[in-house]
């Protein structure tokens, strides 16, 4: 799980009718980031640990500092320290219909060093290569790579684009864009034209699209 594998997550409460860091009424800003510290069942009550990176201002509800849900056994079970330092706890039902944005970000470097290899490419869309999508006549005029492997290899693929928030001046947007995973059946290199059945990805308008697949070697 996400969980297990140690990945960062963090949640939001996004809003497009509330103002920015606009609080709830209990504590939560609006179109505010919280990191997610742990998942945590504890005497028959699944908790969510949560933290505000400014360092302070918290979630007032259930479960929070020195609320009545808290007893001493709790407290000693998961050494709580009541503070205004950022960190409170939610109950797991109150969380989810607080927060309506889970992000999880996969580690694939930690103390040790590169769990995976990796590679970039740079590349773009112009009017020679925007094939658009897989139903159009023109979609083999896309950016392609050729990747063969010697034996079965999990494989992730990420698409991304440059950070809209450093040309806004220049009004940068997202476009859609997709990746689709094609068999090609020859050790040729020419581009792949037919298109037997991909593994598609959708194409949303967002800064990174990725998928996850197994390639036989």
């Amino acid at each position: 799980s996400f969980v297990d594998e140690g990945f960062y997550m963090g949640c939001a409460n996004a809003s497009s009718g509330a103002g920015v860091e606009e609080d709830n009424g209990l504590g939560i800003l609006a179109n505010h980031a919280y990191g997610v510290l742990e998942f945590i069942e504890v005497q028959g009550k699944k908790l969510v640990k949560c933290r505000n990176p400014w360092g302070q201002y918290e979630w007032k509800g259930k479960w929070s500092d020195g609320s009545r849900q808290w007893t001493a056994s709790i407290i000693e079970e998961l050494n709580v320290v009541f503070a205004d330092d950022g960190i409170f706890f939610m109950s797991f039902d109150d969380w989810r219909t607080t927060f309506n944005r889970l992000y999880i970000l996969r580690i694939y470097i930690d103390d040790i060093g590169e769990k995976w290899h990796k590679n970039f490419f740079s590349s773009e869309w112009t009017a020679e290569n925007a094939g658009g999508c897989i139903n159009f006549p023109t979609f083999s005029s896309n950016p392609q790579y050729y990747i063969k492997t010697e034996e079965d290899s999990e494989i992730f693929f990420s698409i991304l684009q440059p950070c809209h928030r450093f040309h806004r001046a220049i009004g940068s947007k997202y476009e859609p864009c997709g990746i689709a995973i094609i068999e090609k059946k020859t050790d040729d290199l020419y581009r792949q034209d037919t298109l037997p059945t991909p593994e598609l990805t959708g194409y949303p308008t967002s800064r990174e699209n990725c998928i996850e697949y197994t390639l036989k070697g």
